[in-house]
């Protein structure tokens, strides 16, 4: 390891808000356990920044103080591109940490190069899989860059491996040389605690009540079909008229590539909604949502049904895992949310929507969306933890309901402890929460 490690610094690139879920358990496990450089952030200057602004998520410093460890490291302010290399220079910052290989362009093209040439290595720190799965978009040329790549587990390896021996057989290096380590924001569960009463009183939700946590259908723009029939109860009723049914399945369902092939199966985001209120109902529940900023306006069918919502907002503690702690169960629309409900060991049931099952099977993302979430073998698939449903095939349709039929004692008694943890094992590499300390050991193995 190089002597003049003492001053260097190791800056995490934070453009958006919903990073620091991930940053600051890694900056945390920094502070309290040691690592031979200091941590630095580095923020947008402003919303409108080279960074773009996704959302309005954009992690500028006003939005900061709230998070008690980032009162206690540096925070930089990049402008643009060029500010920000000039950054990295004044600040001898060693090495730099980015969410995902798929970086902002003026960044990959010109920061990363530039400052390469001063010996500066790039990090990628991986958490949910979009740290591999950019190897989509161009046969994984983008990960050649790359000092170190950490992933979420070994399985991303070898599916990426296997996708880019056949498009690209040169990339698989990249891939091969990455770290496991799990995802960070798990470490928030050792880090934090989450005591159920204290989230109760802070966020006033009633203590006499089992709660059911709703992660809602995300508002999608990329397919009409999928806004327009899934979510929207007009353009259901008129599909189903025998005289629109017949149109549609004419000039859409009848088309090559078309993503819905019976539109005679069709149920509705608000008939689901309606099926989780009369069994939140019957079991003396509340149905508590978090809705993420994707999630776009709120539904008037989810006004309707769910009882307390709850905008994205802080993620140190990350609002999911708080509501998660306080919950007797979880339901989700196609949701890595629930990921962290297997973490907090909490039963779960994901419902899946017509555009992800009609994915197609070309490429990395749809591989990867197969083999996580469909079918009898599907890994999300696991009896008395987690359970999938296809609410337009009627089978799944009707274990659904007869799901919703059960008690929700009878889904927390049944719960299988010993699936949970061998799943954490295969997919996070461990039952124990360590990402952070994972990750900081792989880096200082490339100093």
């Amino acid at each position: 390891m190089p002597s003049d490690l003492s001053k260097g610094k190791i800056a995490y690139l934070c453009p958006r808000e919903n990073y620091l879920k991930v940053y600051i358990p890694v900056i945390a496990e920094h502070l309290k356990n040691g690592f031979v450089l200091e941590p630095v952030l580095i923020v947008p200057a402003s919303g409108d920044t080279f960074w773009g602004n996704k959302n309005d998520t954009a992690a500028t410093v006003d939005k900061l103080g709230c998070y008690d460890v980032l009162n206690q490291i540096t925070i930089l302010q990049a402008k643009d591109e060029k500010h920000l290399l000039e950054l990295l220079y004044e600040n001898d910052v060693k090495v730099v940490v980015e969410f995902t290989a798929y970086t902002n362009k003026e960044i990959y093209n010109y920061v990363l190069p530039e400052s390469k040439k001063k010996g500066i290595k790039w990090c990628v720190l991986g958490s949910n899989g979009d740290e591999l799965r950019v190897a989509d978009t161009d046969g994984g040329k983008l990960l050649a860059n790359w000092d170190l790549i950490t992933v979420i587990n070994d399985l991303w390896r070898k599916w990426t491996d296997e996708y880019l021996e056949k498009v690209n057989p040169s990339a698989v290096k990249y891939v091969e040389a990455s770290v496991a380590i799990g995802n960070p924001v798990f470490d928030q569960v050792e880090q934090l605690g989450f005591e159920r009463q204290k989230i109760l009183e802070k966020y006033n939700i009633p203590a006499d009540k089992r709660i059911i946590m709703l992660v809602p259908a995300a508002d999608y723009s990329i397919s009409w079909l999928y806004k327009q029939i899934f979510f929207n109860n007009l353009a259901t009723n008129l599909i189903n008229l025998g005289l629109f049914k017949q149109l549609f399945k004419k000039h859409a369902c009848d088309r090559e590539g078309a993503l819905i092939k019976d539109y005679d199966r069709i149920r509705n985001y608000a008939v689901a909604l309606r099926k989780i209120r009369e069994f939140a109902d019957r079991n003396n529940a509340l149905i508590i949502c978090k809705r993420r900023h994707k999630d776009g306006k709120l539904k008037s069918c989810e006004r309707k049904y769910i009882d307390m919502t709850f905008e994205e907002g802080r993620f140190y503690p990350f609002l999911t895992l708080e509501l998660l702690a306080v919950a007797d169960m979880y339901v989700g629309f196609e949701s890595l949310c629930f990921l962290e409900a297997i973490g907090m060991s909490r039963p779960a049931v994901n419902l899946i929507s017509p555009l992800r099952m009609y994915f197609s099977d070309a490429g990395l993302n749809g591989a990867y969306w197969n083999k996580l979430w469909l079918g009898e073998n599907a890994m999300f698939k696991m009896k008395d933890v987690s359970e999938v449903y296809n609410i337009f095939e009627d089978k799944d349709w009707e274990a659904f309901c007869e799901k919703m039929q059960g008690s929700l004692d009878e889904q927390t008694e049944k719960y299988n402890k010993d699936t949970r943890e061998e799943f954490l094992n295969i997919f996070l590499g461990s039952s124990e929460f360590n990402s952070a300390r994972r990750f900081l050991d792989a880096v200082e193995k490339i100093l």
